[in-house]
């Protein structure tokens, strides 16, 4: 699905939406024009009501308008635009929405989920009444379906939508990307991986987002030398952690790290304990035959800090070896990802 909450990001992705639904793909996007007609028309402004019609208002809609103006404006809808346990944390901008303007967003989306849930409910219904099978018995073809349309995905002929947007000099390890399994070694928040412990084998896991290992910070990453280890390190951005009492944001970018004083570093893929926990979507895969992607960090606004280094760094400054062996090429098939070819 689409997430368009600007016109100008609704004429840059609807394209797309259309792309795979004519490949069929079931694609949706969430229309701006609703919203604009929902903030002209239907939510209430608050310039000319009583401080007592304000309170009796729902928490989304309380100080969502005032003078006409979302989030800002007299009376007081400036004063609510964030709210919470900081009041001070980052992004907050006039160009940014607050958090009335995302719960509404959030809210349109569950709405759209619940009603396309009853909907696929009112339709399995429906289907039983007509047909002579029982609940099981449609459970059971449902399943059958279910497990034809994924032979199908994995052994099908990759069409033109699988390789939107993707460098042609990787076109040759698409279908194996799409067709075989896969799975993913990432340092990123909030993945699973990290709050489960399975980055680092050594490392306990919790299963809560609020307390697990968070590595070195960034501000000390290039201090870093030679040590007992030979892991990459982990390392978040010291600036992205909010000083506040609750998690308030929980989309980190942390990554894993070397530099040139900490010699030769590495990472064993799949690791014991991704090997227990994937290895159910893992069966019968040959690990001595496999297609390797590696992402390098995403430079914020493409300023990059001083040594870092991508697909375009590789063989000046840049090495890289799997099982012992000289990797011969980064062949990228985004800005920031690219196989590696042996």
């Amino acid at each position: 699905g689409v997430h368009a909450d600007h016109i100008h990001h609704a004429n840059n992705w609807i394209g797309v939406a259309q792309h795979a639904q004519t490949n069929g793909v079931t694609a949706f996007y969430l229309d701006s024009s609703h919203i604009t007609e929902m903030q002209n028309d239907i939510i209430p402004d608050m310039l000319g009501m009583s401080a007592a019609d304000i309170e009796k208002l729902p928490p989304y809609i309380k100080y969502y308008k005032c003078e006409n103006h979302i989030e800002s404006g007299e009376p007081d809808c400036h004063n609510y635009k964030y709210n919470g346990p900081c009041k001070q944390r980052k992004g907050q901008a006039s160009w940014h929405p607050g958090y009335k303007v995302n719960a509404l967003y959030g809210n349109l989306m569950a709405f759209f989920l619940v009603d396309s849930l009853l909907e696929a409910i009112d339709q399995l219904e429906q289907e039983t009444a007509k047909s002579s099978q029982s609940i099981h018995e449609t459970l059971k073809r449902l399943e059958e379906k279910d497990e034809k349309d994924a032979w199908n995905f994995r052994f099908s002929t990759i069409n033109s939508l699988e390789t939107v947007g993707i460098n042609k000099n990787a076109t040759s390890f698409i279908k194996q990307l799409y067709q075989r399994p896969l799975y993913c070694h990432t340092s990123i928040l909030p993945a699973q991986e990290r709050y489960l412990g399975y980055l680092y084998p050594e490392w306990e896991g919790t299963g809560k987002s609020t307390k697990y290992p968070v590595g070195t910070s960034s501000a000390r990453a290039p201090e870093l030398g030679k040590s007992n280890s030979t892991s990459l390190e982990l390392v978040y951005e010291e600036g992205e952690i909010a000083d506040c009492p609750r998690c308030v944001h929980n989309d980190y970018k942390d990554f894993l790290y070397a530099n040139e004083n900490m010699g030769w570093r590495g990472v064993t893929i799949p690791n014991e304990k991704e090997k227990e926990a994937y290895g159910k979507h893992m069966k019968g895969t040959n690990f001595e035959k496999v297609n390797i992607a590696v992402c390098t960090v995403l430079c914020g606004w493409g300023r990059c800090s001083p040594g870092e280094v991508n697909d375009e760094s590789y063989g000046n400054g840049l090495t890289l070896r799997v099982n012992g062996v000289e990797v011969k090429e980064m062949v990228s098939f985004d800005k920031f990802c690219s196989f590696l070819k042996g």
